[in-house]
């Protein structure tokens, strides 16, 4: 009958709509159970990442705690021993600006008969011309500006071109300290060998005396002009 047929449909939705329920919620079990897996899972991960960065961190500190700091030996030897000239001409340049200095010395005191420096005594003295005193005195400015532009790093790129004029004013000054510093040491070497030390100026006698103090007024007058030639120059 009609009544029978209603009564089996309604029967068999029911039923359905049951076995629909419970996987429905045995599929929502397992999608939670999958998340909470996943997210577990990304913890876990994020804890590991974590422990990672924690790890690379030490040893970058520890690794910046190993460097050692700025070793001024190892600076200036590698100066030495590995020098970076950029252009030669201002190297030719330099050398000439020493050798320029002495002959300064000569026009403007020694002629003048303002001053007349020990370097260029000693000549006059055993009956020499001055010319190969103002040769040899040249040569030993620039010695002592090579080295001291070398330590200093006086003729690399940041020195000489004009994109880097503070960098290159520094780096000069510094040459020209250790140029200067190097200059007085070997005269105070000089002196010595000759059995003069500053200890023994006003004790000894005029001619002592009058050694020390030339020696330094010399040292003096190189290191002016020296810084004023070289300084036109490079400008």
């Amino acid at each position: 009958s009609r009544f029978g047929v209603v009564l089996n449909v309604t029967a068999m939705s029911a039923v359905l709509a049951t076995y629909a329920k419970r996987v429905y919620q045995h599929l929502d079990k397992r999608g939670r159970r999958s998340v909470a897996t996943r997210l577990s899972k990304m913890n876990e991960s994020e804890e590991l990442m974590e422990e990672n960065d924690k790890k690379n961190r030490a040893d970058v500190d520890a690794g910046t705690r190993k460097e050692p700091g700025f070793n001024l030996f190892k600076y200036g030897l590698e100066a030495l021993l590995e020098p970076k000239i950029t252009d030669w001409r201002v190297v030719q340049g330099d050398i000439l600006a020493c050798f320029a200095v002495p002959n300064l010395v000569v026009v403007l005191f020694v002629r003048t008969a303002l001053y007349s420096p020990e370097w260029a005594r000693l000549s006059t003295s055993i009956g020499q011309p001055v010319l190969p005193a103002i040769l040899s005195h040249g040569g030993a400015l620039a010695i002592c500006w090579s080295l001291g532009a070398l330590l200093g790093r006086a003729w690399e790129a940041r020195a000489i071109y004009p994109n880097h004029p503070q960098a290159a004013v520094s780096r000069i000054l510094v040459a020209g300290i250790i140029a200067v510093w190097i200059l007085v040491v070997s005269t105070e070497i000089n002196l010595f060998a000759q059995g003069i030390t500053l200890q023994q100026f006003g004790k000894v006698g005029y001619d002592v005396d009058m050694r020390l103090i030339r020696a330094h007024v010399d040292v003096f007058l190189d290191s002016t002009l020296s810084l004023l030639v070289l300084g036109a120059w490079r400008v």
